[in-house]
């Protein structure tokens, strides 16, 4: 609500662009733009939806073999208008499902990343196999919390807390 410090923190980001060839800096920036409400297509002389999805190479984002920068780009992406319905949304989502530990529901054995993939998944409900991959990760945000509620430190907790609000629970 401080709009000195909102504007403030929108000019230093458009005027200090990131040409980055790294799928998870053009998504971070990406979120903080919208998150400004600033356009990540247009707003800067940097096209950072087009620069995510270029890093796609038909099976994940980004060439780490790892699943964050596929998470963040299903919220980054969702957030800037793809939709279920789109042929990118629906690989990725197949590569986000399959690094899902099968045997306790959690992506890599971490509160913070199920707690983000939940919110990653969640608007991509009716596409197959995602509820049952959300349903799996309660599980284990479930057997994770600690007796006095939290997910161990308060960054686990607010990841925690971000996906029950993304389910509404």
């Amino acid at each position: 609500e401080n709009s000195s410090l909102k504007s403030s923190i929108s000019n230093y980001i458009k005027n200090n662009p990131i040409d980055s060839l790294v799928a998870i800096e053009n998504e971070r920036r990406a979120m903080s733009l919208m998150s400004l409400g600033i356009n990540p297509y247009s707003g800067t002389e940097i096209n950072y939806i087009k620069k995510i999805v270029d890093s796609f190479d038909g099976a994940q984002f980004g060439d780490s073999g790892e699943d964050n920068d596929d998470i963040f780009a299903l919220i980054t992406l969702a957030n800037a208008g793809y939709t279920k319905n789109d042929d990118i949304i629906i690989k990725d989502i197949v590569f986000v499902i399959s690094a899902q530990n099968t045997n306790d529901g959690s992506w890599d054995g971490s509160v913070d990343m199920t707690a983000a993939t939940i919110q990653a998944l969640k608007p991509f409900s009716s596409i197959t196999g995602v509820t049952d991959a959300i349903t799996k990760a309660i599980n284990y945000l479930i057997s994770a919390q600690n007796n006095d509620g939290g997910w161990g430190n308060v960054f686990s907790t607010s990841w925690a807390m971000q996906a029950e609000s993304a389910l509404n629970t």
